[in-house]
């Protein structure tokens, strides 16, 4: 009988990616199998350019894997990451001042207007890429209805007499926990006039934007290295040789980029982890989605990293040979890092059978104990298999200090708040309204109100008198299936209301309780008359 791996091959669906180097590098380098029918369901991992929806995510296999997680729009589009930024900058502002001040509008607009005077703004869409619509102003008057407004870093590092950002490229192949990785190389992506100081120029897009889209149609552009020129796009590792000539630590600032990484994705992730987690609530390997984002980051004149955006769809296409040799790299080691093969397809089908069949047999505690298991099971084998591999991602999440713990636990409860209400157990309500009711709360106007109802001529229904008795009334609105559940004494304490008793006074104690009983009668009895 033939090993498993020589019964089939690995089908990788790319129909719907317009990049002739993931369909080069899945066929000729990983000998992989290509699926170019959008209607293929039979694959094992699809690589397209779109997001993809909850929807469609919820309808894969447990084996299959996808080059996107739903929502990472979260971090993708410009209005949300500043938002996210923007929120956790006010928990940490000691260690979310990695991005230049950031509005929103129309939501900021009267923020924007109340800050301190600025020199420049730089306007983006919401959710554009490639520098469209990207435009520098500097009156507010001159803003549009809808977009993201980011104060322009004036004094950019230059080499050359040129400014240039960075395009570091980032994979996630877990969010639940994350697993986060960097790789070595990235592109140095050059503007194609030389830099002046901001005045008179602010229309000389290829002097301030260092986007590729926009500086190939400068006549300009260079491709390839020309003399002593390097080029309008370099290689990372040339950069950081380049600063180690000029005395600079290259180490501590790699550090403080990667840091600059993970703290990004943290504030985003609990969005996407819920919804990875609504979709296969029950998948123990962590690992159906993977993503290759294009982070871009520049330099200031003090070599200070600061986060430009996060794309979620970084361009691969091939328009020169340091194009090809970084982005073959990216992929191929990302596409590696994922150990999909049919052996662990296999183990995933057993795994789905076994599954169905536990969860039938054991309570409930039990199975969430044994999804556990199979989790860390995953977890330790990825592990295993991660440290094995010869790739240039580097994992800078998780690591051995616990310094993004702080991070990760606020993000959670702002994401909790601002989505999802309170939830709180019936015990727990429960609780609440027993303490609630032991307070003795003083409510004078309330009290006024009933003693004008207690006078009033109307005859109070006989009721035998009660010794010590304790009259009680509700502080709060309580939800009527809990009150029957509370001993209250009396019961008739309170109005009808909907679904909701509404309370009118609270505690008295033996004659007191007596006379304040007789008055809620008198009182039920005017409001019985008067809805009559």
């Amino acid at each position: 009988m033939e090993k498993v791996s020589q019964e089939r091959s690995i089908i990788i669906n790319v129909a719907n990616t317009q990049y002739d180097i993931i369909k080069s590098i899945a066929s000729e380098e990983l000998n992989w199998t290509l699926s170019e029918k959008d209607t293929e369901e039979n694959w094992d991992i699809c690589w397209q350019d779109f997001a993809i929806s909850p929807e469609k995510f919820a309808d894969l296999e447990i084996y299959q894997k996808i080059n996107h997680f739903p929502g990472m729009g979260t971090l993708s589009r410009k209005n949300n990451l500043a938002s996210n930024l923007n929120i956790m900058q006010k928990v940490f502002p000691d260690d979310y001042n990695f991005f230049p001040e950031t509005w929103v509008l129309p939501k900021d607009l009267f923020d924007l207007k109340n800050r301190a005077k600025f020199n420049i703004l730089i306007v983006k869409p919401e959710s554009s890429c490639q520098g469209k619509g990207i435009s520098l102003i500097k009156r507010i008057e001159d803003l549009p209805e809808r977009c993201v407004a980011q104060r322009y870093i004036s004094r950019p590092f230059l080499i050359d007499n040129l400014k240039f950002d960075l395009r570091l490229y980032v994979l996630i192949t877990g969010c639940d926990p994350l697993r986060i990785f960097l790789h070595e190389d990235g592109l140095v992506r050059f503007a194609t006039e030389e830099y002046k100081e901001a005045r008179n120029n602010l229309e000389n897009l290829y002097m301030h934007l260092t986007n590729y889209a926009i500086n190939k149609n400068n006549p300009k552009f260079q491709f390839e290295p020309s003399g002593t020129f390097m080029g309008h796009k370099r290689t990372l590792s040339w950069l950081w040789s380049y600063l180690e000539e000029k005395g600079h630590n290259v180490d501590a600032l790699w550090r403080e980029i990667a840091a600059i990484i993970v703290k990004t994705i943290i504030s985003g992730a609990p969005c996407i982890t819920h919804l990875y987690r609504s979709c296969h609530p029950d998948d123990p390997t962590n690992s159906m989605c993977f993503e290759v984002l294009g982070f871009d980051v520049i330099l200031d004149q003090n070599l200070k990293p600061w986060l430009l955006e996060v794309n979620h769809t970084p361009s691969f296409t091939v328009d020169s040979q340091i194009d090809l040799m970084v982005k073959k790299s990216v992929i191929i080691d990302a596409l590696n890092l994922l150990n999909i093969t049919p052996q662990n397809r296999t183990l995933l089908n057993n795994s789905i059978k076994s599954r169905l069949k536990d969860r039938n047999l054991l309570k409930i505690k039990e199975y969430k104990k044994w999804k556990e298991k199979q989790a860390n099971k995953w977890r330790f084998s990825r592990d295993i298999f991660e440290q094995q591999q010869e790739s240039g991602f580097v994992k800078i999440y998780p690591d051995f200090r616990q310094i993004y713990v702080k991070f990760m636990d606020v993000a959670n409860q702002i994401w909790s708040k601002s989505t999802i209400p309170k939830i709180i157990t019936e015990q727990e309500e429960e609780t609440i309204i027993r303490q609630v009711i032991r307070k003795k709360i003083s409510l004078p106007k309330l009290r006024k109100k009933w003693e004008a109802l207690s006078r009033k001529r109307i005859p109070s229904p006989q009721e035998p008198p009660r010794k010590e008795e304790t009259f009680v009334f509700r502080a709060l609105p309580v939800p009527r299936r809990l009150v029957s559940r509370i001993d209250f004494k009396p019961k008739k304490n309170m109005s009808l209301t909907g679904n909701y008793l509404i309370p009118k006074v609270m505690s008295y104690q033996g004659e007191q309780a007596q006379e304040e009983n007789k008055s809620f009668m008198k009182w039920k009895l005017i409001k019985q008359t008067s809805e009559g």
